[in-house]
């Protein structure tokens, strides 16, 4: 009889996975880990976009999509601009959810 395993792994760290959950039913399992996965897929989308508007050009910072960027919070240092939320801190605390099938011998 096979389960589907779900495990847990917080984002950015290889080594560090944890099982959650058991279910029976695939559908059931793959639904679980849809849910728990948006906000894991938010935080790739937000890292993505960072790299994209950030650019370089000569040492000089420039922000792409600082016009059209719903998160973007360009600020001005010392050391030139940069963007609030480009390490965002929330994006690093994600936990990516993933599974597979085991059989079960009694």
């Amino acid at each position: 009889m096979k389960y589907y395993v779900v495990t847990a792994s917080p984002a950015f760290v290889d080594d560090f996975d944890s099982q959650v959950a058991v279910f029976k039913d695939e559908e059931k399992c793959k639904s679980y880990v849809e849910e728990h996965n948006e906000k894991y897929n938010q935080a790739m989308c937000n890292i993505e976009m960072c790299a994209r508007c950030h650019t370089y050009d000569e040492d000089v910072d420039i922000f792409d999509l600082k016009n059209s960027c719903p998160r973007a919070s360009i600020y001005e240092d010392r050391y030139g601009l940069y963007c609030g939320n480009e390490s965002d801190e929330s994006n690093n605390e994600t936990t990516y959810y993933s599974y597979e099938a085991v059989e079960y011998f009694d």
